[in-house]
Order: structure tokens, then C-alpha cells, then sequence
């Protein structure tokens, strides 16, 4: 009996710390995708909750260039998108198995789905 209850213990205590090791969510790295006539890219870089980044989103011929700033709080993401000449856009999302499913508003865009795959 003290045996099973020995056992038992340390399967327990094995499980509870398998968990430490699992590597933890982030958006580091190229991600790319298109939603609502227009591809997007974007390179990451996360530092704790804080994102920063540059991409382009192309669309109807056009390639604009973008910087990046926000946080990540997985599953969340919030990023600013900024470029010369424009309004700042929000993107907004949510991270799951290596895609980011989100909508771009702000400087013509209103609600539009923006999928991220990363590469």
C-alpha cells in the first residue's frame, strides 16, 4: 500500500511539472496572409508583452510599407500599423496553432478580416 501511495506521488509530481518546459506562445517571426482584397506580411519581434515589427500591405496594385507597435497577451494581439501619409490602422486578433484571425480598422478599413499565417 505505502508503495502505490510512493507511486502514485511522484506520477503526480512528474505530471504537474511537464507543463514547465511546453514552450510558450508568442508572435515572433514573418507572418503573412490576405482577407478583404488586400495580402499583408509583417515580421515580429516580442519582448514580454511588447510587439514591434515592419510589413507591407499591398492591394490593388499597391505596396505600402508599415511599422508595427503593440502588445501580446496570448491569445491577444493589438497592433498599431503605421505608415507615411496615412491614418494609423488597428489590428486586432487572436492567435491559434500558427494563425493569427483578425480585422484591420481604421484608414479606410472597417471591420475587414485579416488572416496571418506564420511563415
Amino acid at each position: 500500500m505505502r508503495r502505490s501511495f510512493l507511486s502514485l506521488f511522484l506520477a503526480l509530481a512528474i505530471a504537474g511539472c511537464g507543463g514547465s518546459t511546453s514552450p510558450k506562445s508568442n508572435v515572433n517571426g514573418s507572418w503573412s496572409g490576405s482577407g478583404s482584397g488586400v495580402t499583408m506580411s509583417l515580421t515580429l519581434s516580442q519582448t514580454g508583452t511588447t510587439v514591434s515589427g515592419t510589413g507591407s500591405i499591398s492591394g490593388g496594385g499597391n505596396t505600402i510599407p508599415l511599422t508595427a507597435s503593440g502588445t501580446y497577451v496570448a491569445p491577444d494581439l493589438s497592433l498599431t500599423l503605421s505608415s507615411d501619409g496615412f491614418q494609423p490602422t488597428s489590428y486586432t486578433g487572436s492567435l491559434s496553432h500558427g494563425t493569427i484571425t483578425g480585422t484591420l480598422n481604421g484608414s479606410g478599413f472597417n471591420n475587414a478580416s485579416m488572416t496571418l499565417t506564420r511563415q
